[in-house]
């Protein structure tokens, strides 16, 4: 990997909505399973002009997640973690979401009908904190 992706995705579904358990089993929900597919299709899109890279990423991952909730209702960031790392790995963006050594979310303001941003790079934490400030538009953050 050489290169920053910076990939927006549709905002998922919730954890209690993304699976449902039938007996003993632990299945993905319809609605998991369509978030799942605009996922699929939003890395094709990407990998189709060059924005991600035509095979899965096995180098260590530095993964910073924006989100913009759909409404002001109280929420958990960490309920989004694994249904977007789950649907990366299931659309071939990297070999496993084990590769990712380094994650972050922040939460923004309110958008309607939600939205995500994500800045993935090879694992190394100066360097995400310097994408971090170009996405944005802010100042470069100082060493820690």
């Amino acid at each position: 990997m050489t290169s920053t992706i910076v990939l927006e995705l549709p905002y998922p579904p919730t954890a209690n909505t993304y699976w449902r358990h039938v007996g003993s089993k632990v299945l993905i929900s319809a609605k998991g399973r369509q978030y799942r597919e605009a996922v699929i299709w939003a890395v094709r899109k990407a990998r189709g002009v060059g924005k991600v890279p035509p095979e899965p990423i096995v180098s260590e991952i530095a993964f910073l997640g924006f989100w913009w909730p759909p409404d002001l209702r109280r929420r958990d960031g960490g309920n989004l973690s694994k249904a977007v790392l789950d649907s990366l790995t299931h659309a071939g963006l990297w070999a496993d979401d084990s590769r990712v050594v380094d994650e972050r979310w922040v939460k923004r303001g309110v958008q309607p009908g939600g939205r995500l941003l994500l800045v993935i790079d090879e694992a190394n934490p100066l360097g995400l904190a310097l994408v971090e400030a170009q996405v944005l538009g802010g100042k470069t953050p100082p060493e820690r």
